[in-house]
């Protein structure tokens, strides 16, 4: 049996992505992860076999997996952005177009326009669940930088991109048989190989970094302008009073892993109300509301050091920042200066 060098990349990849699906098991909020990852990896491995020869009795269903892809994506989305992802009888459906589609495989121009369809429409799906999950961070998370998805749309979008060739490729190769060369193909396994590698790498540190939302966080997207606007009856206003008193009283915000979840339990008001008192009561959001705390802290931290003994780190994490980026991007947001020249304004 002789390998090709795209052969060899398939059977790297199959053995990577086996092997970190089998480590993604462990963690609840990365078990739809790992069946993405195993997907790759069978994907691979019957594409090996197929490529060589080497299929015997197996049936030939690569073409298949192009349904499979979207579901587990948005499966993967929603999973790794929630504290207790749990799953349900309803995300059997997400499964059964790949397997309807199994005895159609291998491909037809019909089959692979209704694969493009599949994907469009999950990948549609997963930007309208990310858009409700950044609207939920906005009102619960002062730790934004954390949470954020940013990396996670840049991999979507770099698998839309990979896609897109892919299927240009496919669809001219059944006018231009060139299309079909050995050299085309490896750029889709090279692109492939490159994103799911720094798909894994992002996703476990976006796992260990954030804790991902509950239930009555991810709920907190009505949170809306004119909400803001009413006004408090005086009863809500002692509540709103009550509850930031203790916030600045406690100095909960020291907390770096501090939500809204907390403040919640610390107050005994239900999330979703607290949320909106609070930003009807100072007409700032409750992270921003934090990340005020945390900075007017900071200045008090950083005018107190001694000439040249500022350690900006420490005063950070003292502050109850999670990293120095995240300390510099949200004290420059909101006193309109960088933390050094803060300090160079400050008098010693």
């Amino acid at each position: 049996m002789t390998f090709e060098a795209e052969n060899i990349l398939q059977l790297i990849f199959a053995f990577q992505a086996a092997f970190f699906g089998l480590l993604s098991l462990a963690s609840k909020r990365l078990r739809s992860f790992a069946g993405l990852l195993f997907a790759f990896a069978f994907h691979m491995t019957f594409n090996l076999l197929a490529e060589t020869g080497n299929l015997g009795p197996l049936p030939n269903i690569t073409s298949a997996f192009v349904f499979a892809y979207g579901p587990l994506i948005y499966l993967f989305v929603r999973d790794i952005t929630q504290a207790l992802p749990k799953a349900k009888i309803a995300d059997v459906v997400h499964v059964l177009p790949f397997v309807a589609s199994i005895p159609f495989s291998p491909s037809n121009l019909t089959f692979d326009m209704l694969g493009l369809v599949s994907i469009t429409a999950y990948f549609a799906y997963t930007i309208r669940y990310v858009k409700r999950y950044n609207a939920s961070i906005a009102n619960s998370q002062p730790d934004q930088f954390s949470a954020k998805l940013n990396w996670l749309s840049k991999a979507l979008a770099a698998f839309v991109v990979l896609a897109g060739y892919d299927v240009g490729r496919i669809f001219l190769a059944r006018v231009y048989p060139v299309f079909l060369g050995d050299a085309f193909y490896l750029v889709t396994l090279l692109g492939a190989f490159a994103v799911i590698n720094w798909l894994i790498f992002k996703t476990f540190r976006f796992k260990d970094l954030f804790s991902g939302l509950t239930e009555s966080e991810l709920g907190l997207v009505r949170d809306t302008k004119e909400a803001s606007l009413a006004p408090l009856s005086s009863e809500d206003r002692s509540i709103a009073e009550a509850a930031l008193g203790i916030l600045h009283d406690k100095m909960l915000y020291l907390n770096p892993n501090f939500r809204l979840e907390h403040f919640s339990v610390a107050t005994d008001v239900d999330a979703r109300r607290l949320s909106l008192l609070v930003r009807q009561h100072t007409g700032d959001r409750f992270p921003l509301v934090v990340n005020k705390l945390r900075v007017t802290y900071a200045q008090e931290l950083i005018s107190a050091a001694k000439p040249g003994n500022c350690n900006f780190l420490m005063i950070s994490y003292d502050a109850g920042f999670n990293s120095k980026s995240s300390f510099n991007q949200v004290f420059k947001q909101i006193s309109g200066l960088t933390p050094s020249a803060y300090r160079e304004s400050s008098p010693d």
